[in-house]
């Protein structure tokens, strides 16, 4: 597997490339980091002595685990630090990009117009965005250690859903995986003949559930589990996470087209900005 990981050298971000470790069959690492300015000279030259000894040290730490690495500084106008991330992301050809949800930013609540929201809403590769909190000392930690250990795969029966399967079913070192499907109606307004339409579609629903989760589990060779819920979809995909105790959530997305893009606003975004487990974005475009 070849992975992209950018960094800003914050503490938080440090944190978030130890997930790398756990990546099964790595066999590349591109380390990138982006300098938000428009100074004069290359990139490289505009890295402090600090931001060098820590990209030799990140380095060095993954050549020991036998893994290859590229190094890429480049340069961008501020707020355009996704976009370089993705165009060296294609650049490179990696299939998947890892980034934390926080950054040098950790203390804020939600992280609206974040470089790592960004580069999910705007990557044609798969991203993993990983989760960084405080502990009660105020030490930075990951919520999770295993992000691949129980993924819980949230499916609309999309054709962008099914790529969204489809990539977990070549995800190497995948443990567990839990598909669930939640119809977006409030399950305490639905009453009388709404009930039993209501009814109806679940079980229709799980019906299709359960055949995309055997097969999803034949090609894996596991028990896939099926959920289907009710409610607004992020908020239920979120209770189901808990419930089964699952240690990720895997979402496409739908950025098909730059409109689509810039009016993300899926339940994508929703578990991007506002979840408290890591999140594996799919996107609908390919490479």
């Amino acid at each position: 597997m070849k992975v992209l990981f950018a960094t800003d050298f914050s503490a938080a971000s440090r944190m978030a490339g130890e997930c790398l470790g756990e990546l099964q069959d790595l066999e590349q690492v591109v380390l990138v980091h982006v300098v938000e300015d428009a100074g004069a000279g290359p990139p490289e030259e505009r890295l402090g002595a600090q931001q060098r000894e820590q990209l030799a040290a990140m380095e060095k730490a993954l050549k020991a685990r036998e893994v290859q690495v590229i190094t890429s500084v480049s340069s961008a106008e501020r707020g355009a630090a996704h976009a370089a991330i993705v165009r060296a992301a294609q650049e490179h050809a990696v299939d998947l990009i890892v980034v934390g949800s926080r950054g040098g930013g950790i203390l804020r609540r939600a992280f609206v117009g974040s470089v790592a929201a960004n580069v999910a809403r705007t990557s044609p590769i798969p991203v993993l965005i990983e989760r960084l909190t405080r502990d009660d000392t105020g030490e930075i930690r990951r919520i999770c250690q295993r992000p691949f250990a129980h993924i819980l795969a949230a499916t609309d029966f999309s054709s962008n859903a099914e790529k969204m399967l489809g990539f977990l079913a070549g995800l190497p070192g995948l443990g567990q995986v839990t598909l669930v499907h939640v119809l977006e109606l409030p399950v305490e307004d639905v009453v009388g003949a709404e009930h039993a339409r209501y009814e109806q579609a679940k079980a229709q629903a799980l019906e299709e559930l359960s055949r995309q989760a055997q097969a999803l589990g034949a090609k894996l060779g596991i028990e896939v589990q099926a959920k289907v819920g009710g409610g607004i979809a992020s908020v239920e995909i979120a209770r189901v996470a808990g419930e089964v105790g699952a240690t990720c959530v895997a979402v496409g997305s739908r950025g098909q087209t730059r409109i689509a893009e810039l009016l993300w606003g899926s339940t994508a975004e929703a578990l991007v900005r506002r979840g408290s487990l890591p999140v594996l974005v799919v996107p609908a475009r390919g490479q």
